[in-house]
Parts: structure tokens; sequence; C-alpha cells
């Protein structure tokens, strides 16, 4: 009995957190099989006690210090069991929580590290002011999602979790993803203005 929970213990205490959601998922899956095998592990601990009676009177002490490890060394397991069993579920919520606002940011990227200002008579100027102050109010709208979701991480690390590394990365590239949206922003208006203001002085230009 005591060699099964060393194994297991020894395990869950080396478990490796990777930053892939769909492995830490399916690390999950796998990991609630195993939570269930060893809370049901209960009843060979029940056995080993049980048979305390079997014992002879001069192996009594010795096969009571057995069973006082064997019930410690079940017990951290068993709270090491549960424990990740919530370390993945918070690293699971917090990632798929990261990766929609990283998605969210970079489909926005996406359209400013494209355009193409290098003939303005190409571009359709109302419409970029008015997508201009389309985007400033959904970032304004998201900054206070987004705040909760890296403030969800944070709290993750306060709180001691195991997948510190993992965490870190995901909070230094939403951060420095959301300053580089920010920057895109103030970008995409002084392109603007300088256009608007090419196009006014080529107008005016036409007109002399």
């Amino acid at each position: 009995c005591i060699e099964w929970i060393d194994e297991r213990y020894r395990y869950l205490s080396e478990l490796e957190f990777v930053d892939e959601l769909d492995v830490l998922e399916q690390m999950f899956e796998q990991h609630k099989v195993d939570h269930r095998d060893i809370m049901d592990y209960r009843q060979n601990v029940d056995t080993c006690i049980a048979r305390q009676a079997e014992v002879s009177a001069e192996d009594s002490a010795t096969y009571c210090d057995l069973l006082a490890t064997l019930e410690s060394s079940y017990q951290q397991l068993r709270d090491l069991s549960t424990g990740r069993v919530l370390d993945l579920d918070s690293l699971i919520a917090f990632i798929r929580a990261a990766q929609i606002e990283l998605l969210w940011i970079n489909e926005r990227e996406e359209l400013e590290v494209t355009r193409n200002w290098s003939d303005i008579n190409q571009l359709d100027l109302p419409m970029l002011q008015n997508y201009y102050k389309q985007l400033l109010h959904e970032i304004e709208l998201r900054e206070e999602g987004f705040n909760m979701v890296h403030n969800q991480g944070a709290a993750l690390l306060n709180q001691g979790h195991p997948a510190v590394h993992v965490i870190e990365v995901y909070l230094t590239t939403m951060q420095s993803q959301w300053d580089w949206l920010l920057n895109l922003a103030k970008c995409l208006e002084v392109h603007l203005q300088d256009a608007m203001n090419l196009k006014q002085f080529m107008e005016e230009a036409r007109t002399c």
C-alpha cells in the first residue's frame, strides 16, 4: 500500500504544467480518473488497518508504525491530488480566457499591420475615421474584461499556483500585446491625420 501511495505522490509532485490548452485538458481528464482511483484506494488502506488483528504480538509495534506512515502518506496523497484537480481546473480556466483576449487583440493588430498607407487614393478615409472611433470604443469596452482576466492570472500567482512559469508567460504576453494594440491605435490616428492633411493639400493644389 505504502509503495503504491509513494509512487503516485512522487508523480503528482513532479507533474509538469504546459501552456498548450489541449494538452492541459487531456491532463485534467486523466487526472480526474487518477483522482477517483486515489480516493477509492481508501478501501485498501482500511483493509491494511483491519489486518492489524492478524499481526503477532511481537510485530504489533512495527505494524502500528507502518499503519501510522500509511495513514499519513495516504492523507498527503489525497490532499495533493485534490490540489492538482483545482490547479488544473483554475489554470485551464485562466488560459482559456487569456487566449480569447489574445485572439481579440491579434485580430485587430492584423488589420493595422497589413494596412497599406502608401497610396491615399486607395484609402477610404471617412471609413477609416469611423473605424478608428469604433476601435477606440471597442478597446475602452474591452479593457475591463481584459483586466479581469489579467488579475485572474495574477491571483493564481499570489495563491502559489505551481504553474508559475506558464502563468507568467501568459501575463507578460497579454500585457505586451495590449500595449502593442494601444500603440497601433495611436499610429492609426497619426497615419489617418497625415493622410487627411495630404489629401487636403493635394485637393487645394489642384484648385490653384
